[in-house]
């Protein structure tokens, strides 16, 4: 996708960045957690993209995420009913 300037291209992936951290993933059967896991890591990897294309932009503001504003564990739920599975 081609931008007209460059803010438009760090707001777009601002935003971008927003919305990963509005997601919640929920397994309800998670088990050991494998897909969980799985999930966090590759979304860690996208935010890792989004942030290297930021800094390429020239943004300023990256590296300035804290917990508030990244991927964090809290966003993943699971549920598992038997004992056994956990």
């Amino acid at each position: 996708m081609l931008f007209r300037s460059k803010k438009q291209a760090i707001d777009r992936l601002r935003d971008f960045h927003a919305s990963l951290y509005r997601l919640r993933i929920l397994d309800p059967s998670c088990g050991t957690g494998n897909f969980l896991y799985v999930t966090f890591d590759l979304l860690k990897e996208i935010e890792a993209e989004v942030e290297r294309n930021l800094s390429d932009l020239g943004d300023k503001q990256v590296g300035l995420a804290s917990e508030l504003t990244s991927i964090n564990p809290s966003q993943f739920l699971g549920l598992e009913l038997n004992p056994r599975a956990r």
